[in-house]
């Protein structure tokens, strides 16, 4: 127990304050430190550890598979106090289970572990510890019984890192990528452009789930108070009741909304019979009380900037400085996000608070003009000025700059270009420029080649070696060879 003491008190020195909800399982010295250190914190029994529970103990009745399955939806399903209590009573008749230590155990503390006593209060939408456990699984994909200290703290911080870069990429594809939503009601016109996807999408839940809610006005509406009573034919998954009804109180001069199921005050969301009362009235605001920042997209959270790094004793002072700042800067950057007027204020008030810092640090700004060799971020430095340095007979008299102009780059000579020298083909025979090639490599001058050609009456074998030089090649020696290849 005195363990969990340090924990809960340190976590109370890194938090600034108790946790509202603590989810535990049933351990005693846990509980023993919860009531020590945190007494005003609600502390809650882990949902899925009790029905785990149930199966260890309730395993060898006979009747067990029936027992589970009505106990969940005895669980699940109840929506007040005294239906629970009712299903819970009929349960224990119908399997004779009054005897059981267990059973009679899991009655004794119900209020810890059923979710229908905590639906007043903010869990966001958590019956049990599946955060604490996903974490635990997360760090010991890193992590082993064989690491050693070093290198724990370097794993510690490859994880976060990875962490913090899978939630970068979310947060872009929140402001990029947003999901598609109907521009006809307006709980998905408001929530798509604060709402991260995965918030968004049960919205959307909620909203499609209007199809099958019907409401009806009751006589009792007075005023801007108008009450309804919303029935939801079909519920999701199929297999539960298949008729549900809850009264709904909407305000419409204060903004209150207020709906049996209880499900916003329990998860965050508003449910969907409250969406179908406000669309039966037409209403086209929704108070900023129903949105929490928690899932807005537009924020910057604090723990984004978290660094994890080795403690340096001589840095205390200095560490403990930086975090003190850090933390306010985070929370009034919160606070500046709210709404225009409020960041507004912020930017004036800091630019105040920037001048009088730099007034102290000796720092000024500088205007389009000034010395860029030391400018810091558009500023500079103040430094003290030099004394007058004596001037010499003939240096305060104004000269001709010097002609620092230099001759430019050395302009290099082009060299003429080299033919290349090609092989000797058949086809190259018609690109013989003068008559002496032709006549040489064929034995017939040009003229002969051309009458040949324009005179159709010549004899066969005068137009024979130039009808197809592709088809013929020619004979002919080295040497005339080698005094071809010159004139190539």
């Amino acid at each position: 127990m005195e363990t969990f003491e340090w924990v809960f008190e340190k976590w109370i020195e890194c938090m600034g304050r108790a946790p509202t909800v603590m989810l535990t399982d049933q351990c005693k010295a846990m509980e023993e430190a919860i009531r020590k250190v945190f007494p005003h914190t609600k502390h809650r029994l882990c949902l899925w550890h009790i029905l785990q529970n149930a199966d260890k103990n309730l395993r060898s009745h006979p009747h067990f598979t029936a027992i589970d399955r009505d106990m969940r939806a005895v669980v699940h399903e109840s929506t007040t106090e005294l239906e629970f209590q009712n299903m819970w009573e009929e349960m224990v008749e119908k399997y004779n289970l009054q005897q059981n230590s267990w059973v009679r155990e899991a009655w004794s503390i119900r209020r810890r572990w059923v979710p229908v006593y905590w639906m007043d209060t903010f869990c966001a939408g958590m019956s049990s510890t599946q955060r604490s456990e996903q974490s635990n699984r997360y760090f010991k994909s890193f992590v082993s019984i064989e690491t050693g200290l070093k290198q724990f703290i370097e794993q510690f911080e490859f994880a976060l890192k990875r962490k913090a870069k899978e939630e970068n990429v979310l947060n872009f594809a929140d402001k990029n990528r947003p999901l598609k939503w109907d521009h006809g009601f307006l709980f998905e016109e408001v929530f798509h452009k604060v709402y991260t996807n995965k918030k968004f999408q049960e919205v959307k839940d909620e909203v499609y789930g209007c199809i099958n809610t019907n409401v009806e006005t009751l006589p009792n509406s007075l005023g801007f108070l108008k009450m309804f009573r919303a029935t939801s034919k079909v519920n999701d998954p199929f297999w539960k009741k298949d008729r549900r009804c809850f009264d709904v109180s909407i305000d419409t001069m204060s903004g209150e909304y207020k709906c049996g199921c209880k499900l916003f005050e329990f998860k965050g969301i508003v449910c969907r019979h409250i969406i179908k009362c406000l669309d039966v009235l037409d209403v086209n605001v929704i108070p900023d009380k129903y949105i929490l920042d928690r899932w807005r997209k537009d924020l910057v959270r604090g723990y984004e900037n978290i660094r994890v790094g080795y403690y340096d004793p001589g840095q205390s002072e200095r560490v403990k400085r930086s975090v003190e700042l850090t933390v306010r800067s985070d929370y009034m950057t919160s606070l500046a996000m709210h709404d225009d007027v409020a960041y507004n204020v912020y930017i004036t008030k800091t630019n105040e608070l920037i001048k009088t810092l730099e007034a102290h640090a000796g720092i000024e700004n500088i205007d389009a003009f000034g010395d860029v060799s030391t400018r810091v971020w558009g500023r500079r430095r103040v430094q003290r000025k030099e004394p007058a340095r004596p001037v010499g007979p003939g240096e305060g008299d104004i000269r001709d700059p010097p002609d620092r102009r230099g001759n430019g780059r050395r302009r290099m000579p082009r060299q003429p270009k080299r033919r290349k020298t090609s092989t000797l083909n058949a086809n190259q025979f018609h690109t013989a420029p003068t008559d002496d090639v032709s006549s040489q490599v064929s034995g017939f001058s040009s003229s002969q080649i051309r009458g040949s050609q324009l005179n159709p009456h010549m004899s066969g074998s005068q137009r024979t070696p130039v009808v197809s030089t592709s088809q013929q090649t020619p004979q002919f020696t080295s040497s005339q060879f080698s005094q071809y290849s010159r004139f190539i």
